[in-house]
């Protein structure tokens, strides 16, 4: 079986949260960042409050839920601030910088594993997430020291996987799912008894369904997405 993708659920609130946020401060996005942010420092001092100090609600999983998603709201609000503020930040990532992005991002990914090995609580191991929120920011930002735009051949192929890329996030689990319902159970067991038989199956026809479907998806929806956000914009007489 597979872990609920909790990480879906979180980011469809982020998703509803960030314009509720700009509506409360006249769309100005700076000021959402901090109001954001703020709101997310607040409510996880408070949840940290009750459980340090209080000793109260350690195993509501409402509770627990509204921790997960407010210590990892910085991490979505830092990939907002960066496309607010690219002009400014991206020419100053050099590229002694962005080599350094890898060794943090490696630290991070070193963090969470000693934080699981050793059997930390989920809200420590969620904490740790904001760990790798400064070598996210330097790697991104400094991702022109790769010169992947100076390849031409390179170009369908970026394009392409940037198109893949939020159809295989998002369809994956439902994928994953259907197949271990409606496709697992008919198979021969001999097909399937060894672990890595079943693993093939249930992987390999989910990225190739992904592969075709999810470039096809992403540009129909980000192409109904542009004409339903220019039916807001007065048009100019």
């Amino acid at each position: 079986n597979f872990m609920p993708s909790w990480s879906l659920s979180n980011e469809m609130i982020y998703y509803g949260a960030w314009p509720l946020l700009l509506s409360m401060v006249g769309w100005r996005a700076s000021r959402a960042l901090t109001l954001g942010g703020a709101s997310a420092l607040i409510v996880c001092l408070l949840i940290g409050y009750i459980w340090s100090v209080l000793h109260r609600l350690e195993t509501s999983t409402a509770v627990n839920g509204l921790w997960s998603v407010s210590v990892l709201f910085p991490l979505w609000l830092s990939g907002v601030w960066l496309v607010e503020n690219w002009a400014r930040i991206s020419p100053h990532v050099t590229r002694r910088l962005w080599h350094l992005s890898f060794l943090l991002c490696l630290g991070a990914e070193l963090l969470l594993t000693w934080m699981k090995y050793h059997q930390r609580s989920q809200a420590m191991i969620d904490f740790t997430g904001l760990a790798a929120l400064p070598g996210l920011i330097l790697l991104l930002a400094g991702a022109r020291h790769a010169r992947l735009g100076s390849r031409a051949w390179l170009q369908p192929w970026i394009r392409w996987f940037g198109q893949f890329s939020y159809p295989c996030y998002i369809l994956q689990m439902p994928l994953l799912v259907l197949q271990l319902r409606l496709v697992i159970p008919y198979l021969p067991e001999a097909a399937t008894s060894h672990p890595l038989a079943r693993a093939a199956w249930l992987l390999l026809p989910t990225f190739l369904l992904l592969a075709l479907i999810g470039p096809w998806l992403e540009r129909r929806i980000m192409a109904w997405r542009s004409r339903f956000l220019s039916s807001f914009i007065p048009k100019q007489s």
